[in-house]
């Protein structure tokens, strides 16, 4: 039997306490507002995290809303960062720590169409997050209840990546659907003279690889391949903690792959809307960290 372990060294660092109210069920001396459009983006970005994180902290900074959370069973991290900018309006004076369970957020979000507009705002000594959802008639207004959620902050080190692949993202998400076809677990391997990356996966009775070169597509600047490659790698991971992570593909054109020998694989979402346009306006960005499958 195969299982997926983080390595204790050469990982995640742990790090101080961020200075935000130990209690998250009281916002801070300040209130919380912020404005996002349109309600479809918003509910696709919770979409893309809700299968592998439950309860969380919503980190609220002038800087933006940050999220920073692991699954349960300690195996993969999603870092989520909306910086203010992505806001139709945005306040928040002092940091504040808003602790929600992400299926019961997601599910209010989606009561709104999704050229709706999302108004989120926490008061001062609240215990709830308040959500209202405008459209061109309808008016609806939610109360979600705050939680208290201890969760270790994790530094993530820069660091220079081993391989790196960059591929258009429903690529990505059709290499995890079809090589779920065959396994469980996808191993990648990266070599050079040319770059290429292949995605092999072995079952019981049948097995599989799809390859791909880098290239580029005349007249698609949507259909490159970018392969980098400072040492070739092979490395294996759960294919179901990667067809998690496909959830985001409808969050940007492309999908980054960072690996390194002794550290988690990373895989990047640059959120961006229209998709498919060099002017795309950024919405900010989702990473998942994956640690890589050995033996048990």
């Amino acid at each position: 039997m195969r299982r997926l372990e983080i390595p204790c060294k050469k990982q995640f660092v742990s790090l101080p306490s961020v200075p935000i109210p130990t209690n998250a069920n009281k916002t801070c001396d300040s209130m919380f507002e912020a404005v996002f459009e349109p309600a479809g983006l918003f509910k696709a970005i919770l979409e893309a995290l809700q299968d592998l994180i439950t309860d969380v902290q919503i980190e609220c900074s002038s800087e933006g809303m940050a999220i920073q959370s692991m699954d349960s069973a300690h195996v993969a991290l999603v870092q989520l960062m909306l910086p203010s900018t992505c806001f139709v309006q945005y306040r928040c004076d002092r940091g504040v720590a808003l602790g929600l369970n992400l299926p019961s957020l997601h599910k209010l979000i989606k009561t709104a169409d999704n050229k709706d507009t999302v108004e989120l705002s926490a008061q001062e000594g609240g215990d709830s997050l308040i959500i209202k959802l405008k459209g061109k008639t309808r008016r609806c207004r939610w109360a979600l209840k705050l939680m208290d959620i201890e969760a270790d902050r994790l530094g993530i080190p820069e660091m220079e990546w081993h391989s790196m692949i960059t591929i258009p993202a429903k690529e990505f998400q059709y290499v995890c659907k079809s090589m779920s076809l065959v396994a469980d677990t996808i191993t990648v391997t990266t070599t050079s003279k040319p770059n290429k990356v292949e995605f092999s996966g072995k079952g019981d009775l049948s097995d599989g690889t799809i390859e791909y070169v880098a290239s580029t597509v005349d007249g698609d600047p949507w259909g490159r391949i970018e392969v980098e490659i400072l040492k070739p790698l092979a490395l294996s991971f759960s294919l179901r903690y990667l067809s998690f992570m496909t959830k985001a593909t409808s969050l940007s054109n492309f999908t980054v792959i960072k690996m390194h020998k002794e550290t988690p694989l990373c895989v990047e979402y640059s959120i961006r809307r229209p998709l498919g346009d060099d002017d795309a306006q950024s919405y900010g960005f989702v990473r998942y960290y994956l640690a890589p499958k050995i033996e048990g």
